[in-house]
């Protein structure tokens, strides 16, 4: 008798574990991908205002910019993509 119930409170110690872990993860997920979303604004606005710079040397930088950009966005698609497949993002569908 005694081994079952410390048993049980084995299994629901390992349950609740888990659940904490997960959630863990999905907010470190949660904030990795709105940094990377953040990066991908301040790189937008920085390109605009090289755009609105004439100079020479503006628009290297402006075409820099917008790289980071496109390859900042195509890695928050590739997370996303990740996140929902691994079950860390789930939709919204009532």
């Amino acid at each position: 008798m005694q081994t079952q119930q410390s048993y049980a409170k084995f299994k629901e110690n390992i349950s609740l574990t888990k659940s904490v872990i997960t959630g863990v993860i999905m907010l470190w997920f949660k904030i990795i991908f709105l940094s990377v979303f953040f990066v991908v604004l301040l790189s937008l606005g920085r390109a605009l205002f090289f755009l609105s710079s004439s100079d020479t040397k503006s628009d290297k930088q402006m075409v820099n910019a917008l790289t980071l950009r496109i390859i900042l966005s195509i890695f928050a698609v590739i997370l996303l993509v990740i996140g929902y497949f691994s079950g860390l993002i789930q939709p919204n569908i009532p």
